[in-house]
C-alpha cells in the first residue's frame, strides 16, 4: 500500500494572527465559515490516516503471523531426533504430579501430528493408569478410554493409581486394569469407598499373580481381604498399608523377609509387634500415627525385630513407651524418631526408654536422628549409650546444644562425621 505522507501535512490555517493571541472569535462571519471548514477538512484528513493505520496494522499481523510460521520451521525442536524427543517426553510424564500424569501423554498428543505419532509409538509414556472418582477433579476415565490407554502402553510394566471417595460400582471402571495385574510395577488402591469386595477382586484369585509388583500401598476403611499365595509376589520390596483403626489381616500374606520398606499409618502395637518379627535386617520399619488401643491381652514381653532401620513419625507417648519396652532390635543401624513431643517432664521418660531400649537390644547404631524440642542434658543422656558410641551421623535439628553440650557430645561419640542441631550460648 502506497501512501502519499506530504498529503497528511497541516493544512495552513486561514487566520494565523488569531492563533497566538488572546483575542476573542472573529468578528466576520466569513471568518468563521473558514475555520469551521478547516476543522471539517483536518477531521476528515485525521480519519483517513486513522483507518491507514487500521489497515496497516492488520497488515503487520500477518507479517508477523507469516514470520512466527516460517521461523517456526527452524526451530531447534524439530530438528530434534525422536528418540531424544521420546526421552524428553518421558521426563515430563515421570515428574507430574501423579493425580496429572495420566493427562501428559493425551496432551502430547494433541499438539502436533509429529508429538502424536511420537507418543503413540512410545509405549512407556503411557504405563502411569490413574483413576479418581470424587475429590477434587471427579476425573474417572471411561472403560473405553482406559482400555485405549492399557493398548497404548502395550506390554511395559504398569504403574496403576486407583482412588475413590464416593459409592463406585464393584467392577467399574476397575476391570479392565483387573486383566492386567501381571504386569503391575506399582499400585496405590486408596480412598474410603474402596471396598473389601474390591480389594478382594483384585488380590484373591489364585489366577492373579503379581510378578512384577514392587511396590504396594492400600489405604482404606475396609480391609476385607482374602489371601493370595506368597509366591505372588516374588518382586514386592515396599509397602505402605493404612489401617484406620482396624486390625491388620494376617492372612494377607506378604512376603515380609523380602521387603526392604515398609509404612505402617495408624497401625495398633499388636500387629506392629507381629510384622516386627517378621521383617529381615534390610528392612525400614516405618510407623506413622501408630496407637495403642484397648486391645492389650495378648501382647508379647518381647519381640525380636531384626529391621535395620527404624522410623516413628507422629506417634504417642504411651505407644512409644510399650513398642520400645517390648522390642529387641539388635541389627538396628538406624533410627529416626520425628514430630516427637518430649516437653517438660516428658523428656527425662523419652531419654530413659531409649537407654534402656538400646541396652536390650545392643546394637550399632550408624544414624540417629531425634526430630523435637529435646533438652541437651537428655540428648547427652540418651548418647552415654554404648548402642550410640559407633554413629556417625547425627540429627536433631530442633535441640538446643551449647558449646559445652556439643564438647561433651564428639568425646561421647567418636566416629561422628556430621552433626546437626540448634546452637545456642554455652
Amino acid at each position: 500500500m502506497e501512501l502519499d505522507y506530504g498529503a497528511y501535512n497541516l493544512p495552513l490555517t486561514p487566520i494565523p494572527e488569531l492563533l497566538p493571541s488572546t483575542a476573542g472569535p472573529p468578528s466576520s462571519e466569513n471568518e468563521a465559515q473558514l475555520i469551521v471548514a478547516a476543522i471539517a477538512d483536518a477531521q476528515k484528513k485525521l480519519n483517513d490516516l486513522e483507518a491507514h493505520i487500521t489497515a496497516l496494522q492488520h497488515q503487520g499481523a500477518k507479517l508477523r503471523h507469516f514470520i512466527s510460521q516460517h521461523n517456526s520451521i527452524l526451530a531447534p525442536i524439530r530438528r530434534v531426533p525422536n528418540e531424544i524427543l521420546t526421552e524428553v517426553f518421558r521426563v515430563c510424564v515421570d515428574q507430574d504430579a501423579r493425580r496429572e500424569r495420566r493427562r501428559v501423554p493425551w496432551t502430547i498428543t494433541w499438539v502436533c501430528a509429529r508429538w502424536r505419532a511420537v507418543a503413540l509409538n512410545a509405549p512407556h509414556l503411557w504405563r502411569s493408569v490413574s483413576i479418581f472418582v470424587g475429590g477434587y477433579d471427579h476425573a474417572a476415565p471411561g472403560p473405553g478410554k482406559l482400555e485405549t490407554q492399557l493398548a497404548r502402553a502395550g506390554a511395559v510394566p504398569l504403574s496403576v493409581h486407583v482412588h475413590s471417595n464416593v459409592e463406585i460400582g464393584e467392577l467399574y471402571p476397575f476391570e479392565p486394569i483387573y486383566e492386567t495385574c501381571r504386569r503391575w510395577e506399582l499400585a496405590s488402591i486408596t480412598g474410603e469407598s474402596i471396598t473389601g469386595s474390591i480389594l478382594n477382586r483384585v488380590f484373591a484369585p489364585p489366577s492373579n499373580s503379581f510378578s512384577l509388583l514392587r511396590s504396594l500401598r492400600i489405604q482404606t476403611t475396609s480391609w476385607m481381604v482374602t489371601a493370595p499365595t506368597r509366591a505372588s509376589f516374588p518382586a514386592l520390596r515396599s509397602v505402605d498399608f493404612a489401617m484406620r483403626k482396624q486390625l491388620f489381616p494376617r492372612h494377607f500374606i506378604v512376603p515380609w523377609h523380602q521387603l526392604e520398606m515398609g509404612r505402617f499409618e495408624q497401625m495398633d502395637l499388636i500387629d506392629v509387634l507381629w510384622i516386627c518379627s517378621q521383617v529381615s535386617p534390610i528392612f525400614l520399619l516405618h510407623l506413622d500415627n501408630s496407637k495403642l488401643t484397648w486391645k492389650r491381652l495378648g501382647l508379647p514381653d518381647q519381640v525380636t525385630c531384626a529391621a535395620g532401620r527404624i522410623k516413628l513419625t507422629n506417634y504417642r507417648r504411651l505407644f512409644f513407651s510399650e513398642l520400645l519396652g517390648r522390642l529387641r532390635a539388635p541389627d538396628l543401624t538406624e533410627m529416626s524418631l520425628e514430630y516427637i513431643h518430649a516437653h517438660a517432664g516428658q523428656g527425662r521418660e523419652f531419654a530413659q526408654i531409649l537407654v534402656d531400649f538400646f541396652a536390650v537390644s545392643g546394637c550399632a547404631l550408624r544414624k540417629l536422628c531425634i526430630d523435637g524440642p529435646l533438652k541437651e542434658l537428655y540428648l547427652v543422656r540418651i548418647l552415654t549409650s554404648p548402642s550410640a558410641e559407633t554413629v556417625v551421623d547425627l540429627d536433631c535439628p530442633l535441640c538446643s546444644v551449647s558449646d559445652r553440650a556439643v564438647g561433651q557430645i564428639r568425646n561421647l561419640l567418636p566416629h561422628l562425621v556430621r552433626f546437626r542441631y540448634n546452637a545456642v550460648p554455652s
